[in-house]
């Protein structure tokens, strides 16, 4: 049976899949910063009461398949993981303040799709395989070997 949330008057399970890019595509999320992001995003979403299922931050864009509550809209809760998460990074990395001199370091082109949980996990995983990939990541683990996987779809089926 699914895990539904409930509030007072409510039952719910909203998943989005989110998808955005760094300004002007440059690749700057690799290494100690696509890490720190990670975290950051994590934080975020714990503080506005958001769920991560999964993840993958490449170089140059981001993948979420993220629940948001009803009381939070679609638009807010990017614009705190967006806003807040460029807003630390430019001021915690002078290699960013370089690269987007007096110019504001957000993540670009949100892209919502309300799909299937499988189709959205399936395409999150195979974005995780590739080369470029830096971290994935599902709550608090790392998503990498097959068997996790394996395991993530069965518990979500």
């Amino acid at each position: 049976m699914k895990e539904y949330k409930r509030g007072s008057h409510t039952v719910w399970d909203r998943k989005y899949h989110l998808i955005w890019t760094t300004k002007y595509r440059y690749q700057v999320l690799g290494g100690d910063i696509g890490h720190r992001c990670r975290e950051l995003l994590r934080e975020i979403a714990i503080s506005k009461e958001m769920m991560i299922y999964a993840g993958s931050i490449h170089r140059d864009h981001v993948h979420l398949l993220l629940s948001i509550p009803p009381q939070l809209s679609v638009s807010r809760a990017v614009q705190y993981l967006k806003g807040k998460s460029s807003h630390r990074l430019l001021s915690e990395y002078k290699a960013l303040r370089k690269r987007y001199l007096r110019k504001q370091a957000t993540l670009t082109d949100v892209s919502a799709a309300i799909l299937s949980v499988m189709t959205s996990l399936n395409f999150i995983f195979e974005k995780a395989n590739q080369l470029t990939a830096i971290d994935a990541f599902e709550g608090n683990k790392r998503v990498y070997s097959r068997k996790w996987n394996r395991r993530i779809k069965r518990n979500l089926v």
